[in-house]
């Protein structure tokens, strides 16, 4: 028969001895998610701008235009077209999402940037990132329960 340890002797776990309450990899806000998906697709339609700019440089649209009628090239410019709009689809609800989670002074401002962030589509939410989330700091992560 084996003796078992007097309880004295049994080891004793540290609080939170691996650290994790520094790692907000998967334990972040809600407020975060919906900044990091609302700026992902805004930074998706920023490239999509400089991108559609560089079409207006004739020489691009030239060479645009010869190369358009390759299958190969119309693949590309359908997976570039799914692409824009899943990102305009993502620039939208992660600014409503934004709008929803985000603590504001007064319910009427929420709900009056709720509404004009609905109606004014992925625009308004990449107008919304760039001119507002994108400047303002986050708001800190509280530790997991």
């Amino acid at each position: 028969m084996g003796r078992l340890r007097p309880p004295a002797f049994a080891p004793q776990l540290k609080r939170d001895p691996l650290g994790s309450h520094d790692d907000h990899f998967m334990m972040s806000t809600a407020e975060q998610r919906a900044r990091k998906l609302l700026g992902s697709g805004a930074w998706v339609l920023l490239a999509a701008v400089a991108l559609g700019c560089l079409t207006s440089i004739p020489t691009v649209e030239a060479a645009i235009d010869r190369a358009s009628g390759a299958f190969f090239v119309r693949l590309v410019i359908a997976g570039i077209l799914t692409v824009v709009g899943a990102a305009a689809i993502a620039t939208w609800a992660g600014a409503l999402w934004h709008a929803r989670v985000t603590k504001h002074s007064s319910t009427v401002r929420r709900w009056g940037l709720f509404a004009l962030l609905a109606f004014g589509n992925f625009v308004a939410g990449f107008f919304y990132y760039f001119g507002y989330v994108y400047w303002a700091r986050p708001s800190p992560v509280e530790p997991a329960a």
